[in-house]
């Protein structure tokens, strides 16, 4: 009896760690996403300004990893914007990225294994806004998502 008393401690102690262990993982992940978060917003939003796109203060981001897998670092952006063209999205998405890279020299933003640390991994119009998809190429999960978002692109 004393064994099998010994077994369930030994079982709910083991259970309990994992459980605290997820937490911590967890909890870690959503930090890292938050301070990604906020070093992407302001690239965006002087990259933004300096295009002239942004009159006010940008609009809080969405995280869009989550339909991805965990780590990715991705964040959408919407804008109002009036007299854009579906014609000027690739234009504005190439310009957008020359922009980000300047942000991410001025401020010492480095990528992972890469040499930028911003992509523009997703950009279309609808009904007068825009919604830019930006990466920041941080970490491995990341760069994968990017580089699936760029197959998908390239097979449709």
């Amino acid at each position: 009896m004393e064994f099998l008393y010994l077994i369930i401690g030994v079982v709910i102690i083991g259970t309990l760690a994992f459980i605290f262990q997820r937490y911590r993982r967890k909890k870690a992940l959503k930090l890292i996403q938050l301070d990604s978060q906020k070093l992407t917003d302001s690239a965006m939003e002087e990259s933004l300004t300096n295009l002239k796109l942004l009159n006010e203060s940008l609009a809080d981001s969405t995280l869009i990893s989550d339909v991805w897998g965990k780590g990715v670092m991705a964040f959408e952006y919407q804008l109002e914007v009036k007299n854009l063209t579906i014609a000027d999205l690739n234009d504005l998405k190439k310009q957008l990225e020359r922009q980000l890279a300047v942000q991410a020299k001025a401020q010492g933003i480095k990528g992972y294994q890469q040499n930028r640390a911003f992509v523009v991994s997703d950009i279309w119009l609808k009904d007068d806004i825009l919604h830019i998809d930006v990466s920041y190429l941080v970490n491995k999960a990341t760069v994968e998502y990017v580089n699936d978002m760029n197959t998908l692109e390239q097979n449709n």
